[in-house]
């Protein structure tokens, strides 16, 4: 891992502190020793039940992101920040390019590598959710019938998993012939 690492992918930001955000919402900022969760008011909820060693910082206009990382960097005496180069827009990297004195590094996959290696908690889990997504197709299928929408298959595959306490990683992805049942297949 090159540190400090500003992580913006919110698959990666999940991985690395169990908090699920969608889109551009929160960056987390990994040094060597501390690990910084950025985020706006509308999440404050999520800031507060923050526990160590996630350090909460909640951004605005007034007091953003590249405040906090300049503090951050400061203290820690670094020289550079590296980022996800794969996930930043080019709006994002030259605002964060003219508000920091560091200089900016690009990586690729740094985090996504640690996602590949599973520990047996992540294969588990991994276990597990197969086999409630195979309970789930097995009694949406009895469901289906001609007419039904991908939408309404869709909906029903998520309110299932609502119903049993359970969420999904995305919204489901239902394709159907032309829109109705006949072959139907989820891809």
């Amino acid at each position: 891992m090159k540190y400090p690492l500003l992580v913006s992918n919110p698959a990666n930001i999940f991985y690395l502190t169990g908090v699920h955000i969608e889109a551009r919402d929160a960056w987390v900022l990994v040094t060597e020793k501390e690990v910084h969760f950025f985020t706006d008011a509308r999440y404050s909820d999520i800031l507060s039940s923050l526990e160590p060693p996630i350090i909460p910082h909640e951004i605005s206009s007034a007091n953003p992101l590249s405040t906090h990382i300049q503090k951050i960097l400061s203290a820690s005496k670094s020289e550079q920040l590296y980022f996800e180069a794969d996930n930043i827009t080019v709006f994002e990297l030259k605002s964060l390019k003219k508000k920091l004195t560091y200089a900016l590094k690009p990586t690729v996959g740094l985090v996504a590598s640690l996602r590949e290696l599973k520990k047996e908690k992540e294969i588990n889990a991994v276990k597990k959710a197969c086999s409630v997504i195979d309970s789930c197709l097995a009694d949406i299928s009895k469901l289906l019938r001609p007419g039904l929408t991908e939408y309404d298959i869709a909906f029903k595959l998520d309110s299932w998993l609502r119903e049993k306490g359970h969420t999904s990683a995305f919204a489901p992805i239902v394709a159907v012939d032309e829109h109705e049942i006949g072959r139907a297949s989820c891809r």
